[in-house]
């Protein structure tokens, strides 16, 4: 939703007054680079951000209520949607291997499949 703000305003004055009334400091590269490269973003790609981020917000939000009122439904959503970002992941590692990216994909890859062998598991114990 952020992005969707900065897409219809003035992105500099915005992000430089959050900054400021965050306390943040300006010069630290951990600040410095994510505010430079939200700067450098075309308000179309920001649009395509936010309505990204709502959309994932959407199935997130469904995942949650499906899994609380404990629907089986939401135990495929719930994979499904763990697996929908290991191409991304995977992308990026191909791209930049780096230790964290190598842990991070080993990660999720190893959640997907738990979730996976949970699921058939549950359901072979059902059909008994």
């Amino acid at each position: 939703m952020t992005a969707l703000y900065l897409a219809g305003h003035d992105s500099a004055n915005t992000i430089t007054r959050w900054v400021s009334y965050l306390h943040l400091d300006p010069g630290d590269h951990w600040i410095d680079r994510p505010v430079a490269a939200a700067l450098a973003l075309p308000p179309r790609s920001l649009r395509a951000i936010g309505l990204g981020t709502f959309v994932f917000a959407a199935i997130f939000l469904t995942e949650g209520i499906g899994l609380l009122l404990r629907r089986h439904w939401a135990e495929y959503l719930a994979v499904i949607a763990t697996a929908s970002f290991l191409p991304l992941e995977l992308y990026e590692l191909i791209h930049r291997v780096r230790a964290t990216r190598v842990v991070i994909v080993a990660a999720n890859l190893a959640i997907v499949v738990y979730l996976i062998v949970r699921l058939r598991s549950e359901h072979g114990h059902h059909r008994a």
